[in-house]
C-alpha cells in the first residue's frame, strides 16, 4: 500500500492532471481506517469515462500504488 488520499484530493489532482494512468493505480476506501474494495479499482481516466463524480463521493478517498 502507498498512499490513502481523500476522495476531494483526488479528484482535484485528476482535473489538475497531476494523476494520470501511468503514474498507477487506485482502490476506492469507505473510510479512513482505509479499509479497501479490492473489486472497484480505479484509474485517473475513469473519473471522467467510467465513474460519475456523484458516485465516488459515497467513498471517503482512494489507497493509490504507484507503478
Amino acid at each position: 500500500m502507498d498512499d490513502y488520499i481523500k476522495m476531494k484530493d483526488f479528484l482535484k489532482y485528476v482535473k489538475e492532471g497531476d494523476l494520470i494512468d501511468y503514474d498507477g493505480f487506485g482502490c476506492l476506501c469507505s473510510s479512513k481506517n482505509i479499509k479497501t474494495n479490492p473489486e472497484i479499482l480505479i484509474n485517473p481516466s475513469d473519473v471522467n469515462n467510467k465513474f460519475d463524480r456523484n458516485y465516488l463521493k459515497n467513498f471517503s478517498g482512494v489507497v493509490w500504488y504507484n507503478r
